[in-house]
């Protein structure tokens, strides 16, 4: 009884052991494997996130730079935790590459523990395109979400997507005049006004 009671208690040690090799960590990347020591969102960050919500190239720099950054703090938030590390990726290496990911990685990590390696990835026929990843060990997950909640009491992320999405009704929601202002200059007593018996006020 006690050899078989041996024998139990090795199988499920060995099994324990196996299905803790085979943890999924967090991927952006759909179908990527990983393990629970990393919050992988390579090989290309923002490229991945634009996959799965439209954000026009030709945009204001600023507001992609917003809305990249919300998107891809939120994954961290959502899925990531505090000791895992942390891996961002540019292909490119451009202007909000290097502005959402250097800010995710001082927010979600302590800065002097982000580290950057340089890449290279094939590009169109023999071209080479430079880019690089950011590593570090995720430490300051509370900070993350604090940053999100403020950027979320400031305006929805939902709105700022519609807005980068399709400006023009996005403009064209905004009001072009106050409507007190307005009813302020309706009241004044203007020649118009005695002549033409309230003008455009009537």
């Amino acid at each position: 009884m006690a050899n078989w009671l041996v024998t139990l208690g090795g199988w499920l040690v060995a099994a324990t052991t196996v299905i803790s090799m085979n943890v999924y960590g967090a991927s952006l990347a759909n179908g990527k494997a990983t393990d629970e020591s990393v919050c992988d969102m390579t090989p290309n960050t923002t490229g991945l996130i634009a996959r799965s919500t439209l954000i026009p190239a030709d945009s204001p720099a600023q507001i992609q730079t917003d809305v990249y950054f919300r998107l891809s703090a939120r994954f961290v938030s959502d899925h990531c935790s505090d000791g895992q590390v942390l891996i961002l990726g540019s292909r490119t290496g451009d202007s909000i590459d290097q502005a959402v990911l250097t800010k995710l990685a001082n927010l979600a990590c302590v800065v002097a523990d982000v580290s950057r390696v340089e890449t290279t990835a094939r590009g169109f026929g023999t071209s080479v395109v430079h880019g690089y990843e950011l590593r570090c060990r995720i430490a300051r997950t509370r900070a993350l979400r604090d940053e999100l909640s403020q950027l979320e009491a400031a305006e929805p992320t939902s709105s700022v997507v519609a807005r980068v999405q399709n400006p023009k009704a996005a403009a064209k929601a905004q009001p072009s005049t106050s409507p007190s202002l307005t009813r302020r200059d309706c009241d004044k007593m203007t020649l118009a006004t005695t002549i033409m018996g309230g003008g455009p006020c009537r």
